[in-house]
């Protein structure tokens, strides 16, 4: 999921019109989520069925684990098309909920198979052939003195409503 910083109101724009503010706010802060997780070019990161979301490593340790409360998990479901089966499941999934030790060592069927073998080593070359540095860094937007490079705010795609937050929500 270590805490997260307010994404710029000027992303706000990037957003349709047609969302509610509060639903554009929570765009936002998801937005800043991810950009505190640490890149691994062998690695992913993927929300938890317990709705802590995990940059993981090719061999899948988890440098960093930020629990979402449900308002946020909402707002990562909504990236992708609607999908009821998900919608069911993290409906009522609260992040913050999940205990603390559970963060950085979850259930085994809470996270991928690492990558092994020939796909690590296929992996491994293209990224020697493409001269990608195999460092983990940490997702940004900016430079080290803070200036946003151009260009890299993406827009937010926002193709779905997962009700996942019941009357309260």
């Amino acid at each position: 999921m270590h805490g997260y910083h307010e994404a710029p109101q000027e992303n706000l724009t990037m957003l349709p019109n047609t969302i509610s503010q509060d639903r554009k706010q929570d765009q936002c802060d998801v937005s800043a989520v991810y950009r505190l997780l640490p890149i691994d070019p062998l690695g992913i990161f993927i929300l938890g069925k317990d709705g802590v979301m995990r940059s993981l490593t090719a061999d899948r340790g988890v440098p960093v684990a930020i629990p979402l409360p449900p308002r946020l998990i909402k707002a990562h479901l909504d990236r992708v098309e609607h999908d009821k089966e998900l919608e069911t499941h993290f409906r009522g999934v609260d992040g913050a909920k999940a205990p603390r030790e559970h963060w950085f060592r979850p259930h085994p069927e809470i996270l991928p198979p690492p990558l092994a073998g020939e796909r690590l080593e296929e992996a491994k070359q293209l990224m020697e052939e493409m001269r990608v540095d195999s460092s983990v860094k940490p997702g940004t937007d900016s430079t080290e003195d803070g200036e946003v490079l151009e260009g890299s705010i993406c827009p937010v795609i926002v193709m779905s409503d997962h009700d996942i937050l019941g009357k309260e929500g």
